[in-house]
């Protein structure tokens, strides 16, 4: 189902034509950022919109530029270009629980700066240490304008998908997250299952979708298979984490446009 409406599209259309601009014909280097399956749904999203704006690009892994596996003089041969130009996926990489802003800011500063895909901003943008030219994009409203005021909005590059069709064959699913960001003293319901941390994002995101879209109702507090259920047009009932992430997300892009979808405060 595609559920890209015009306010949508018009965001998206925005940040291509920042990309393109920015770019000024450059070779263009696509770094995921790396982590569970959730974030294979965001580089799914981005590959899907960075083809439809017909924008080319050579990705690179992320962890081999910043132990030296690719240095940047390979970076420049492989593309061609002296001065490539540095997109950065979006996601939850920009939080202190995870310490990855460190080595976002550190690429920035290896490229010049560049364009890091919407994310949510949860340290103040002065604390980052990003180059100077590089655009931050933020995806809600509230945490990340609080931190990085200024910053353009876009929505969450997995919304750039389009679900397949899943029958559903069973009533509920229960998939609560279990790592850093699980609520302090949540207790996990029997039978969970945390799906997130079974792929990568580097795993194909068709069976993430597929074991999402079995159920009818999904119960979860992991963003992406909220999202991803929300896409498949399956009831959800999505609540929070361990900061506003969740909360500032449904807010921006999912309340108005989800009405399947219900978010609970933990």
């Amino acid at each position: 189902m595609d559920y890209r409406d015009a306010e949508m599209m018009a965001r998206f259309d925005a940040l291509a034509a920042r990309i393109t601009e920015r770019a000024e014909g450059r070779a263009i280097l696509y770094v995921a950022n790396s982590g569970n399956w959730g974030d294979g749904l965001i580089r799914a999203g981005t590959l899907s919109f960075l083809r439809h704006y017909k924008i080319a690009f050579t990705e690179f892994d992320a962890r081999k530029m910043l132990k030296g596996a690719i240095d940047q003089r390979a970076v420049c041969r492989k593309v061609a270009d002296d001065r490539p130009f540095l997109i950065y996926g979006g996601g939850g990489a920009l939080t202190p629980a995870y310490r990855k802003s460190e080595k976002v800011a550190a690429l920035t500063q290896l490229y010049g700066g560049g364009i890091v895909l919407p994310s949510t901003c949860a340290i103040p943008l002065g604390d980052m240490n990003l180059h100077p030219q590089t655009d931050l994009w933020i995806r809600d409203h509230r945490i990340s304008q609080v931190n990085a005021p200024g910053a353009a909005f876009c929505h969450d590059m997995a919304f750039f998908l389009v679900a397949p069709r899943v029958p559903a064959l069973r009533a509920k699913g229960v998939m609560m997250r279990t790592d850093l960001e699980r609520p302090e003293n949540s207790q996990l319901p029997p039978g969970n299952f945390d799906l997130s941390v079974r792929g990568t994002h580097k795993s194909a995101v068709w069976p993430f979708f597929w074991r999402i879209g079995q159920y009818r109702r999904i119960v979860t507090n992991r963003l992406h298979i909220g999202i991803a259920a929300a896409l498949l047009g399956r009831e959800v009932d999505l609540y929070g984490g361990n900061y506003s992430k969740i909360a500032d997300i449904y807010d921006a892009s999912i309340r108005e446009r989800f009405a399947k979808v219900r978010f609970h405060d933990s």
